[in-house]
């Protein structure tokens, strides 16, 4: 199969099968919850193969997508954002 749902036990993940540098890999595109339907799962094997044919690992691409976790001073200044602007007195807001 081209497109495929596969359990580990925990959860249900969508892979399909691409060719990276004339080896045939498997490509985890994500889980059911993320790719809820049928197109969105197509879409994101499109995207990986297209990544396949510029010669750029379509894994290592998913994996940082993934992987993009804010750093404690980019958490802190949204927080304080959000925060700020329910203080009223000035002194605190400053």
């Amino acid at each position: 199969p081209v497109l495929d749902v596969r359990s580990n036990g925990k959860d249900r993940r969508w892979s399909c099968k691409a060719v990276f540098k004339g080896n045939r890999i498997t490509v985890q595109l994500g889980t059911v919850e993320e790719l809820a339907t049928v197109s969105a799962a197509k879409q994101a094997m499109a995207k990986a193969r297209g990544l396949c044919k510029q010669d750029i690992d379509p894994r290592e691409n998913i994996r940082q997508e993934r992987d993009v976790v804010p750093t404690f001073g980019q958490h802190a200044e949204i927080s304080m954002d959000d925060y700020v602007a329910t203080l009223k007195n000035q002194k605190h807001q400053d």
